[in-house]
Order: structure tokens, then C-alpha cells, then sequence
């Protein structure tokens, strides 16, 4: 999930489209529990594997 979500906020950034106010509140406690779930290494490696993913290897995440 982690390295999903680091995906998507590479992708974000690179087409410049922010989460709508209507996701800030959901996404905001989903990255809380994950971090409450790991230990702060494991998820900020996570989070970087995820961002420096190609987009075909992010899809291909996605369908496991």
C-alpha cells in the first residue's frame, strides 16, 4: 500500500494535480495508520521504492 501511495504522489506531482479537498481527510488518516502500522524506515523506503517506480511497474503493482 505504501509503495502505492508513493506512486501516486510522484504521479501527482509530475502532472501537477492535487488530492481534492474531499480525499485530504481520508487520505491524511490511511498514510497515519500505515505509519502506525511500520516502523518509519520501512515505510519511508516504501514510500521512495513507490515513487521511483515506472508507471508500467506501478500498474503492474497494482494488479498483484
Amino acid at each position: 500500500a505504501v509503495r502505492l501511495l508513493g506512486a501516486a504522489a510522484t504521479l501527482r506531482e509530475q502532472i501537477g494535480t492535487p488530492h481534492l479537498p474531499t480525499e485530504i481527510v481520508d487520505y491524511e488518516r490511511g498514510l497515519a495508520a500505515l505509519r502506525h502500522a511500520l516502523d518509519e524506515q520501512a515505510f519511508a523506503s516504501a514510500w521512495q521504492l513507490g515513487g521511483s517506480l515506472p508507471l508500467e511497474a506501478t500498474i503492474a503493482l497494482v494488479g498483484q
